[in-house]
C-alpha cells in the first residue's frame, strides 16, 4: 500500500469519526431538547395545588410529620415519573394539634391562596374541617378513622382505617383469649369516643365487663387512670394516641400489670415496638403487607430518601395524594367540583403501592389484621 493510499484511507476514517461524532450529538441534542420542552410545558402550566392541614407539632405530631413525609414523597415521584400534565405543588399549615387552627388554616387557603383541594388527618381536624369544606364547596380527602365523617357528601372522600373497624378487630381478639373484664383507657376526643364506644357494645354483647378511663391527650400522669381500668381486669386496652399511650403501657407496667395487654393502632404508627419488653406479648391491630404493591420497592425508596424505615401506614397519605393529583389531572382542572366528580367515576384507582377502591360513602377503606409483639423484635399476624 503506496502513501497515497494511506492517506486518503486515514482521512475517509476520519470523516467517518466526525459524522458519527455529529449524529451522536445532534441525537442527543434532540433528546435533551424534548425533556427540556416537557419540562418547560410542565413548568408552564399552573400546578394542582393541594392543601395540607396537618399537626406537625403537638400531641399528634407523629401522625402529622407520617403524613407530610408520604405526600411529599409521592409528589416528587409524581413532578418526576411524567404521567400527569401539570405539577404538584403542596402547601402545608401546622395547625399544632389543635381543631380550631386547623379551620383557620383552611378559611385562610381558600380565601387567600385561593386552594380548592385538601387532605388532613386525625379525627378531630377532619371532623373540624367537613363544615367548612362543604359550606364553601372545596373537596376534602382526609385520612381519618371515625366513621362519622363520610355520611355522603359530594365533596368529602377519606382514605384510612376505621375507628369503628379498629374496636371490632381489637374485640375479636380479647373474646378470642376469653377475657372476663377488659379495663379500657382512651384518648378524651373525637376517635378515643368512637372508638371506646364501638369497643364497650362489641366486648358487653359477648358477656365480657368493662371499665373506661377517658384522658386528656396532654396529660403527664395517667396513674390515676391506669389504676380504674386495671381494677379486676384481666384485659388491659390502651387506645388512642400521642405521648400519652407510651405513658400508659410505662405506668400500668410500674402499678404491677400483668394480664393481656391489647394496644390500639398507635402501636404500629408511633413504633411502639421501641419499648421492648414493656410491650411483649402484647396484641395491636395493624396493616396487612397483602394490601399493598411491591412494599420492599416502597420501604427502599422511602429509606433512601428519608434514611429511615417506612411504617406501614406511610404508603396511606402516598396512595391518598396520588390518587388526588391523578383525578385532578385527569379532570384538567382544579375545581372541586369537577375532581371529586372524577374520583366518583374512577372508583377503583391503581396506584404504585395500593388499589383504592370507594364505597358508597365515598371511603376508601384500608383493612385491619391483629398481630402481637414478641421481645426478639418479630410480630405474628394473627396470633
Amino acid at each position: 500500500m503506496n502513501k497515497t493510499t494511506k492517506l486518503t484511507i486515514t482521512i475517509f476514517t476520519l470523516a467517518l469519526l466526525l459524522i458519527s461524532g455529529c449524529a451522536t450529538q445532534t441525537t442527543q441534542t434532540a433528546t435533551q431538547s424534548r425533556e427540556n420542552t416537557q419540562d418547560k410545558m410542565l413548568t408552564d402550566k399552573l400546578p394542582i395545588r393541594i392543601g395540607l392541614i396537618l399537626p406537625l407539632t403537638g400531641p399528634s405530631a407523629d401522625f402529622g410529620n407520617l403524613f407530610k413525609e408520604s405526600a411529599v414523597m409521592a409528589a416528587e415521584d409524581l413532578n418526576n415519573g411524567g404521567k400527569l400534565n401539570r405539577r404538584v405543588e403542596l402547601v402545608f399549615e401546622d395547625t399544632g394539634g389543635d381543631p380550631k387552627n386547623a379551620v383557620t388554616a383552611m378559611q385562610k387557603m381558600i380565601n387567600v391562596e385561593g386552594i380548592k383541594l385538601f387532605s388532613s388527618i386525625t379525627s378531630s381536624h377532619a371532623l373540624a374541617l367537613k363544615p367548612v369544606a362543604v359550606e364553601n364547596n372545596v373537596l376534602l380527602f382526609h385520612s381519618a378513622a371515625h366513621p362519622k365523617i363520610n355520611t355522603g357528601e359530594k365533596m368529602i372522600f377519606g382514605h384510612s382505617n376505621t375507628a369503628d373497624d379498629e374496636a371490632a378487630t381489637l374485640a375479636r381478639k380479647i373474646i378470642e383469649l376469653e377475657a372476663k373484664k377488659a379495663g379500657i383507657i382512651v384518648t378524651n376526643e373525637d376517635y378515643g369516643l368512637i372508638f371506646n364506644n364501638e369497643l364497650v357494645k362489641n366486648l358487653e354483647a359477648a358477656g365480657i365487663k368493662t371499665h373506661s378511663e377517658l384522658y386528656d391527650p396532654k396529660t403527664n400522669d395517667l396513674r390515676t387512670e391506669v389504676s380504674k381500668a386495671m381494677d379486676g381486669s384481666d384485659t388491659l386496652v390502651i387506645g388512642g394516641f400521642g405521648p400519652g399511650v407510651a405513658l400508659a403501657i410505662k405506668q400500668a407496667s410500674e402499678l404491677g400489670f400483668n394480664g393481656n395487654k391489647v394496644i390500639g393502632i398507635a402501636f404500629t404508627i408511633q413504633h411502639l415496638d421501641k419499648l421492648e419488653d414493656l410491650v411483649e406479648g402484647a396484641y395491636y391491630p395493624t396493616y396487612p403487607f397483602t394490601e399493598y404493591k411491591s412494599y420492599p420497592h416502597f420501604v427502599a425508596s422511602f429509606k433512601k430518601k428519608y434514611g429511615k424505615d417506612p411504617d406501614l401506614f406511610h404508603p396511606v397519605p402516598y396512595g391518598l395524594i396520588e390518587t388526588l393529583a391523578t383525578a385532578a389531572d385527569k379532570a384538567g382542572s382544579d375545581d372541586a367540583e369537577k375532581v371529586a366528580t372524577t374520583l366518583r367515576e374512577t372508583g377503583k384507582f391503581e396506584g404504585a403501592y395500593e388499589t383504592l377502591s370507594f364505597n358508597a360513602n365515598q371511603m376508601a377503606k384500608v383493612p385491619l389484621i391483629t398481630s402481637v409483639y414478641h421481645r426478639n423484635g418479630t410480630s405474628t399476624p394473627g396470633e
